[in-house]
């Protein structure tokens, strides 16, 4: 069996997300922080206010609607439940592999590009915001594509990559984590 097969590669990555999806509703909210994640897209759908994020009915104005928005989505489309939550998260972190993935590839060969991959995806840390904090999650998403299409605009991508590129980095300032908090 060789390592370096495409086959083998997508077989080893879909085993290391796998684990990001299991048993994504089987555990109930367990902090505040998930409770702000959970209940504000919620209302977000239930009042028809996208703009204005609320929280207990109170104006939530600490952070910009992105993960919300993406959040009350999955809601729309697979109910209010804890795995509605958390699964974008998951998706999430999905994201996060491949862009190692690829720029692994793009900078080195694709042995590094798998093991960018394995070790992201297997780092605890990273496990942990895809189930517990989805802002968090989707602000390294954000990051790691913005880093992603920067080198393949840097490698001659052309406009596209600096197009997608700056687009990520948009997107990482409407979704702030813990990152954001700490700088303000």
């Amino acid at each position: 069996m060789r390592l370096h097969s495409p086959w083998i590669h997508a077989l080893i990555l879909f085993a290391v997300a796998l684990p990001y999806f299991i048993n994504l509703g089987a555990s109930s909210i367990w902090d505040a922080s998930e409770a702000f994640y959970a209940e504000t897209p919620r209302e977000m759908l239930e009042s028809g206010d996208y703009l204005a994020p609320h929280f207990n009915y109170a104006p939530r104005t600490q952070k910009p609607p992105l993960v919300y928005w993406i959040v009350a989505a999955s809601y729309k489309v697979f109910g209010v439940s804890e795995f509605a939550l958390r699964l974008p998260g998951a998706l999430a972190a999905c994201g996060i592999l491949l862009f190692c993935y690829g720029i692994g590839r793009s900078l080195f060969n694709p042995r590094a590009a798998l093991f960018a991959a394995i070790m992201a995806g297997t780092t605890a840390r990273i496990f942990i915001l895809a189930r517990r904090r989805p802002i968090d999650i989707f602000l390294i998403l954000f990051l790691t594509g913005t880093l992603f299409f920067l080198v393949r605009a840097l490698r001659g991508g052309g406009t596209r990559g600096w197009v997608l590129a700056y687009l990520f980095a948009a997107l990482g300032f409407l979704a702030p984590g813990a990152a954001a908090e700490a700088a303000s």
